[in-house]
């Protein structure tokens, strides 16, 4: 098997362990991992999505691009709730993530770097009229040489 088959794995589980780090008090659910019947109502989903773009032989360009949903349950006793989980998340984009090769040796392998000074925020209030339930995007890209 080649280096190449370990690469999602290892960037993927990294950028997870870097947010299950800095989550603070919300819940941390991770795309394609297990989803427990039950789900946290205050949460934040991680997606993680990957372009491949070979330089030169054996030489690698990969961006990264990271997008959490946060869910908030809105209340009247903290009406700002929503932005402070918002900042939990804008703080763990930090400009730089470092890439482990979890699941093997666990030795370094890289260093993901925020490819712009830019972290998108979208807020979609509440989904349903029915429900106080608030969702917000988070976004920003990265860049990784290999």
């Amino acid at each position: 098997m080649s280096a190449k088959a370990n690469w999602q794995r290892w960037i993927k589980s990294s950028i997870a362990k870097h947010f299950d780090t800095n989550k603070s008090t919300l819940y941390l659910q991770v795309d394609g991992f297990y989803r427990p019947p039950t789900e946290a109502s205050e949460r934040m989903e991680l997606r993680i999505d990957q372009d491949y773009d070979e330089q030169s032989e054996d030489q690698w360009e990969v961006m990264v691009y990271i997008n959490v949903l946060i869910t908030t349950i809105k209340t009247f006793s903290d009406e700002y709730k929503l932005e402070r989980n918002i900042g939990i998340v804008m703080d763990a984009l930090t400009k730089s993530i470092q890439v482990q090769k979890y699941g093997d040796d666990d030795s370094y392998f890289g260093c993901l770097q925020r490819s712009r000074d830019k972290i998108t925020v979208t807020n979609f209030g509440c989904i349903e009229k029915t429900t106080d339930v608030l969702q917000t995007t988070v976004e920003a890209d990265y860049r990784l040489f290999i």
